[in-house]
């Protein structure tokens, strides 16, 4: 006999996961008898009654009306607020949402299953519009505990179910980027920090995916001596896992940490041990976040994207009907009214922002209601956009007649094409490094848009005007001479105003006496804000009344051997680029 406990017993409320383990159901199941939904047998009902009986489940019905309506409340269920990565961003959902006119309710899980059980099933779900759910614990053999009978949006690496929506970050390709660019500086011998044994689904996993791929690609053996796991990644646990490394007597020249505490605690580490941060040791770390900047030296960072990950998952939210697939076919216009704002969206962007006519298609089925249709025709009709029912489910080709004549008729009519930025380079802005810039962010597809580019790139030449690009100016910082307020204030304007540096390219490109390699020391230096610092510039020729000037901005005592050394060689290998494409 199973005991019965209610809330008025005062000791416990009964929650719907409750009824199905008593019933042998899912939670879903549970959800439709009580919503009196017509596709249950009426065995399965029978027996989700009798658990509802038995354990004296009470069914919020103002909390339920609430549900179907508009709470303008949202949850997000997050592992841990002290973790720079998750507060970071419940602050990007939370600005978010104020914008969509919705609040926010932060619930911690705090790494536990039960936790994360109760942020899914618990009696607060039955306040919200929907949750935002980032789970750790969870896994394949809990996808049925996601089947939940409100709007659920899942964020986070832990992919498990393809019933729910899901936004996740890069971590693979990110970490497989992290890994490379060590690799690339001069690292042989690349650690990673951070790994969790034994997972397969979360973010430590397929972070650590990247870094072996990365080490696969460039044709560096894999050491499990410099695979250091940590199960939790606070500043803590980067210490302990880089002490462990560094007293085993494994010497890394370089440590992927997989977030920026863990690569916080490594460096504190390496510095504890009489080591120097990068010239014998290199760092780098995941996650971008905003104290990276301040440690002392800098700390390189992957983003992951997070200002994208907050708004896609509030407006997949906000734009859900919150009806599970099986209850599509019963008329649910409040429902069908909650999710066209993702429609009209659409449609508004395709008329208004790109300028081009457009016609909405009504994939019909047999469930669908007229009031439904007509809905979705009036909402669209209120943008003056014309609608067509495409049949083919039920009638085959002869369902899809009259929208094929609609989109016909609108191609032939005239039209006002406009693109959506209107920033765009022109022939002129497009240059080498711009080219090289965007074949790095190809990632897995950087062989096919490289092909693409350096095709265009052929036809492509620049002309009178002068571009300054840069690239990697928080490394100066590393430097302690550099380092300090004011100098570093004075150093991050000259980078991002480039005025200065115009200046210093037009008069190394203007004076005949000034062609190749130039070197700036201290006082020497043209620019007022560099005095502290050395330039070395390299001035060279492309042909056809084309040159180009490269600069490398360092401390005074950087090491100008290796810097002429690479300058020349970067120099002769454009001109060999060059002459070669014109062949």
């Amino acid at each position: 006999m199973v005991k019965k406990t209610t809330a008025k017993d005062g000791d416990h409320v009964v929650t719907m996961r409750e009824v199905a383990k008593a019933a042998g159901v899912s939670i879903k199941t549970v959800s439709n008898v009580v919503n009196d939904y017509e596709f249950v047998s009426d065995a399965t009902r029978a027996k989700v009654h009798k658990a509802i009986d038995e354990l004296g489940y009470v069914i919020n019905v103002s909390a339920r009306n609430l549900r179907r309506g508009s709470a303008g409340i949202i949850a997000l269920a997050i592992p841990d607020l002290q973790l720079s990565y998750f507060a970071q961003l419940s602050s990007l959902i939370i600005t978010e949402a104020k914008k969509l006119g919705l609040r926010v309710i932060v619930e911690p899980t705090l790494y536990s299953r039960e936790g994360e059980l109760d942020a899914l099933h618990g009696s607060q779900t039955a306040m919200v519009d929907g949750l935002i759910y980032s789970p750790l614990e969870l896994g394949p053999d809990d996808a049925a505990e996601v089947e939940v009978d409100y709007p659920l949006v899942l964020i986070g690496e832990r992919i498990f179910t393809d019933k729910v929506d899901h936004i996740a970050t890069e971590n693979v390709e990110g970490a497989k980027r992290a890994t490379s660019y060590l690799l690339q500086t001069g690292c042989k011998r690349v650690a990673v920090v951070g790994v969790h044994p034994g997972e397969e689904v979360g973010s430590a996993a397929l972070r650590f995916r990247g870094y072996r791929e990365a080490l696969e690609e460039a044709g560096v053996p894999f050491d499990p001596a410099l695979v250091v796991p940590s199960i939790m990644w606070h500043r803590n646990d980067g210490v302990a896992a880089m002490n462990t490394l560094l007293d085993s007597g494994v010497r890394p020249d370089g440590v992927v940490a997989l977030n920026d505490m863990l690569a916080s605690g490594v460096m504190h580490s390496i510095q504890m041990h009489d080591l120097r941060i990068p010239e014998d040791i290199s760092v780098i770390g995941f996650d971008n976040s905003d104290d990276s900047q301040y440690l002392s030296p800098a700390l390189t960072s992957i983003a992951p994207g997070l200002e994208a990950v907050a708004r896609l998952s509030v407006r997949a939210l906000k734009n859900h009907g919150g009806v599970a697939k099986a209850d599509l076919g019963k008329e649910n216009l409040p429902a069908l009214e909650q999710g066209l704002p993702n429609l009209l969206q659409h449609v508004e962007n395709i008329t208004t922002v790109y300028h081009l006519p457009c016609v909405v298609a009504i994939n019909a089925f047999p469930t669908d209601t007229k009031a439904e249709l007509d809905l979705v025709e009036s909402k669209c009709r209120e943008l003056g956009v014309n609608v067509r029912l495409s049949e083919v489910w039920a009638k085959g080709g002869e369902g899809g007649e009259a929208l094929a004549r609609e989109v016909i008729r609108l191609c032939e009519q005239p039209n006002d094409f406009t693109f959506a930025y209107d920033d765009g380079l022109s022939i002129e802005e497009i240059n080498l490094a711009m080219i090289q810039n965007l074949k790095e962010q190809a990632g897995i597809h950087s062989e096919l848009v490289g092909s693409v580019i350096d095709a265009v790139a052929e036809v492509i030449h620049s002309e009178d005007e002068v571009e300054i690009y840069t690239s990697g100016a928080t490394n100066i910082f590393r430097y302690p001479e550099l380092s300090n307020n004011g100098k570093a204030s004075e150093l991050i304007s000259t980078f991002e105003e480039k005025q200065q540096l115009s200046d210093l390219v037009n008069q190394t490109l203007e004076n005949s006496d000034n062609k190749g390699i130039q070197v700036y020391i201290g006082q020497e230096t043209p620019i007022q804000s560099m005095k502290d610092c050395s330039v070395v510039t390299a001035t060279y020729e492309l042909g056809e009344g084309l040159q180009g000037t490269i600069g490398i901005i360092g401390p005074k005592r950087m090491d100008y051997e290796n810097v002429l050394k690479t300058l020349k060689t970067l120099t002769e290998q454009l001109d060999e680029i060059y002459n070669r494409n014109k062949k």
